[in-house]
Order: structure tokens, then sequence, then C-alpha cells
């Protein structure tokens, strides 16, 4: 852990925790980097432990029967995930599943060290709980978004958030990210297209009519 980004960046209530505390952290934290896309939680048959993302980012989401992935929220570069601890935590009651994007760099504490300091000190107990009320904040929103706002609001939406006019993305990793068939999301590229809102072309979609479209999400 000798390189600029280290766990002492990232760990919450640090100064709140004893020398001993902070050596036991600094001694077992992992860094990873990946190059890829892999999903590091398997349900809940892995506690990974609290992860925490230094570049890159990492989406969380609930994977159904089917196999239809339901994302949930993203895990931004500064952020720490306490889902990939939730063997840890008696609320959760669950599965969820946890994929790292390509080009993304992490520090895990792992779950028996997050066990151990979280049963000695309240201070990191309490922030913990406070990430996982935060989190399921972030999944009643999306849960709102897929019942009650129609798909042309939601892609449009989904396309001025990115906050740039040109946007590298497939429309499978559209659909990926508003939870529905990558078939509906083309069609709706095409409606947009096709009023003058955004160009389509391989591998990306230029926004013409930021306007518009903004009318439209709301």
């Amino acid at each position: 852990m000798e390189n600029k980004n280290t766990i002492k960046d990232f760990f919450p209530v640090w100064d709140k925790l004893t020398d001993e505390e902070k050596s036991l952290i600094n001694n077992t934290a992992i860094k990873q980097s990946y190059q890829d896309k892999k999903c590091i939680k398997f349900g809940d048959n892995e506690c990974t432990g609290v992860v925490f993302a230094i570049k890159g980012r990492l989406r969380v989401y609930m994977l159904s029967e089917e196999g239809r992935e339901l994302t949930l929220f993203y895990i931004e570069k500064g952020d720490w995930c306490v889902f990939s601890a939730s063997c840890l935590l008696e609320e959760i009651h669950f599965e969820v599943f946890i994929d790292v994007e390509p080009n993304t760099e992490t520090i895990t504490v792992p779950a028996h060290i997050v066990n151990r300091l979280n049963q000695n000190n309240i201070f990191l107990e309490n922030v913990m709980y406070k990430k996982l009320a935060e989190r399921f904040s972030d999944v009643m929103w999306s849960m709102q978004q897929i019942l009650f706002k129609r798909i042309d609001q939601r892609v449009a939406a989904w396309l001025v958030e990115q906050n740039t006019d040109e946007i590298k993305v497939t429309h499978s990793e559209i659909a990926q990210n508003l939870n529905t068939a990558r078939e509906v999301i083309s069609r709706m590229l095409k409606y947009f297209a096709d009023e003058k809102m955004i160009v389509l072309s391989r591998g990306k979609i230029i926004i013409t009519d930021r306007d518009r479209l903004t009318d439209i999400s709301q």
C-alpha cells in the first residue's frame, strides 16, 4: 500500500480508529486492478468485505431466476460498498451481485477484519448503518424509476445525465443500466433519432437537441 492511493484516504472514520486498528487494516487491505468486467460478489454465498472504488466504478444488481439483471446503483470513484459485506449485516435478506467495470481499481478490507472492528468501534458501526440506509434509498429510487416512469422518460433522462453530447455506449449497456430489453432501447433511440434529437452511430450516440430530451425526461 505504498502508492498515493492508500486505505486511509478512503476508509470512513479513520481518525476514530486506534493505532492498532489502523495497523490491522493496513496489513490486511487488498488492492486490485481490473482491466475487464468481473463479478466480485456472487450473492449470499460470498462475503467479500468492504470494497472501496479508487478508480472506475462498480455496479450493484439483483439477478432473477430467469437470468435478468436489475441494476440497483453504482459505486463511483471515492465511494465504498457495504453490500459486499452483507454477511455482516443481519438486516440484509436478499441477494445482490457486484460487478467491477473495466479499468477499475479497488481496495478491499476483508469481511472478518470489518467484523472485528465493527464489534469494538461504535463509530464504524454507525457509519456502516448510515451507508446501508443511503444504499436502500438508492434501491427505492431505482424501483420508482422502473415502476412509475415511462421508458421514453427514463431513456431521455439517462442521456441527459451523461453530461456530454457524445456518448460512447452500446444499446445493450443502456438496457442494462435501465433494466429493460435491448430491443426496447433500440426502438426508443431510433425514435429520438427520427425526431432529430440524437444521431446514432456504431458504439456512439450524439445528442443534437438536449433541450427536447430534457423536456421529455421530466
